[in-house]
């Protein structure tokens, strides 16, 4: 596991919510650079803290190996088109770390002879370094994200059935007709880890899948450990321009396609559903076997699927009158 630094003075409020990190493959005269030369050995459970304004203001855990993938559409001209990208699990700090306190201004692979951080996108760590910046951040933080990137399993791809399946209006995944997808899985599947399994596998279905101007953000405690909301009302939001959609997903062993939907959920779904520039899904992930083998199927229902099922109350709040 190696551990690196991230300057993000210029891309921090974009990178940051959607959790991700990239960088072009070469500077824009076609040069060599550093700090993008790095960014194509980041691994999956690579540690990596966030610089910006002369401060840590984040941690992560690489989700990713990394991969290709292009300029984001909020980014400059600055910099070529052809990229280097990691998706993150990222923990924000309640308060910023001055980082530079506690490192010294000797180590020539992060500072110029002035003392200030390079000029470079990522840097590299090395063991004295990664053990001085893992000793500023929370220890309950640490094990959260490193726990919670590190289950025994592979998450599992999902697939389309067809191939026709388009994403024809960008984010907007109420235009989708509902189609069913499978994903394969060899290795044994913990019961409790159903839910965690089924939200990850979501999660990367959508950022292989959709545009990449589209802004993915994890909501749930499962895909974002201790700083997850789970009474949002869903697991997943994806924002482009002014459209949001809410995704919620219902993962299960058996191969009944009806699920169980939280009083929250219910109300949340109803308080947005005729809003015109916001929407909510299900992603039903079925049929899935104990033991890992085999397929599973993956439908997605959109709001008029949603409107028109059937709701059945299964227990009741009981308040006694005194």
């Amino acid at each position: 596991m190696a551990s690196f630094l991230v300057s993000q003075n210029k891309t921090y409020r974009v990178e940051i919510p959607s959790e991700f990190l990239w960088s072009p493959q070469q500077s824009k005269n076609g040069s060599r650079n550093a700090g993008y030369e790095l960014m194509a050995i980041v691994k999956k459970g690579d540690i990596i803290f966030h610089a910006y304004n002369q401060k840590i203001h984040a941690i992560s855990v690489a989700l990713t190996d990394s991969y290709k993938f292009p300029k984001p559409r909020e980014y400059t001209s600055e910099w070529n088109n052809d990229g280097w990208r990691v998706d993150c699990k990222t923990h924000i700090l309640k308060t910023a770390i001055n980082y530079k306190e506690y490192l010294s201004k000797k180590d020539s692979n992060l500072f110029a002879s002035n003392g200030s951080l390079k000029q470079q996108y990522l840097f590299e760590l090395n063991v004295d370094q990664s053990k001085i910046m893992l000793h500023l951040i929370p220890e309950n933080i640490i094990n959260a994200l490193i726990i919670g990137t590190s289950k025994n399993y592979k998450v599992p791809k999902l697939k389309p059935i067809k191939d026709s399946l388009k994403h024809d209006d960008g984010c907007k995944t109420r235009e989708y007709e509902s189609k069913a997808f499978f994903y394969d899985k060899s290795l044994t599947v913990i019961k409790d880890d159903i839910g965690y399994l089924g939200e990850c596998a979501a999660l990367e279905y959508l950022r292989a899948t959709l545009d990449p101007d589209c802004k993915i953000i994890p909501v749930s405690s499962n895909l974002r450990n201790i700083d997850g909301n789970d009474a949002a009302g869903y697991d997943i939001k994806i924002e482009l321009n002014d459209y949001i959609t809410y995704v919620d997903v219902k993962t299960s062993t058996g191969t009944d396609r009806s699920f169980w939907m939280s009083a929250n959920e219910v109300r949340f779904f109803r308080s947005i559903k005729n809003n015109n520039n916001e929407s909510y899904e299900i992603f039903r992930i079925y049929g899935m076997p104990k033991s890992g083998e085999g397929t599973a199927y993956f439908e997605i229902f959109k709001e008029k699927d949603l409107i028109h099922a059937e709701y059945l109350p299964t227990s009741y709040k009981v308040d006694i009158q005194r």
